[in-house]
């Protein structure tokens, strides 16, 4: 069973992998942000100990129709060869 701290990881995490599908590819500011977004949800999933299988259900449930899919393998497209640094803290919204 999951902790409160944990569940909260999981809700920073499934909002921000639900940004990557309405994110405008294009614009590389708005792209950056949630990129930023991203690695910092993964991050605080990581130091709450949420399992890895635990966020790649969460990635699968979210981009569960063909749409949904597209519009993330748009997101992962856009980001190839690109590199992000690590964010600051501990990565958790709250």
């Amino acid at each position: 069973m999951a902790s409160a701290a944990q569940k909260a990881a999981l809700a920073q995490g499934a909002r921000a992998t639900q940004r990557t599908l309405t994110v405008d590819v294009g614009n590389e500011a708005a792209l950056r942000a949630v990129v930023v977004e991203q690695h910092a949800a993964i991050k605080c999933a990581v130091r709450r100990g949420v399992a890895s299988t635990d966020l790649m259900t969460l990635q699968g449930l979210t981009a569960n129709t063909k749409e949904r899919a597209s519009a993330y393998m748009k997101y992962n497209e856009a980001l190839d060869g690109s590199v992000v640094e690590s964010p600051e803290g501990d990565g958790c919204a709250a």
